[in-house]
């Protein structure tokens, strides 16, 4: 299966926002196919991300359908005002 990385960073004093929104729309993966590989926090105050995911996906077109759930969309004013920046990318698990 296709897998991902998301590493995301919260905006300052927002840590909780955004393990909360994460709960809510990873919970959603399953309808799509999806499924959470692992899902970690960082455990010091270095600049690295606050939150890493790695995801594994049945398809492109599960994915962008995850994007647009409208539990997801609904919810995407918490995002930003928990979500600083995230960045997602495609990887090979090597072991």
């Amino acid at each position: 299966m296709p897998t991902l990385v998301a590493m995301l960073w919260p905006h300052s004093g927002q840590e909780q926002a955004l393990i909360d929104y994460e709960d809510a729309v990873l919970a959603l993966l399953p309808t799509y196919g999806c499924r959470v590989i692992s899902r970690v926090r960082r455990t010091d105050d270095t600049d690295g991300p606050f939150e890493v995911q790695i995801i594994e996906y049945p398809d492109d077109a599960a994915i962008a359908a995850y994007m647009v759930d409208p539990v997801r969309v609904a919810l995407a004013d918490i995002h930003a005002a928990a979500i600083e920046r995230t960045v997602v990318t495609r990887v090979a698990v090597v072991s």
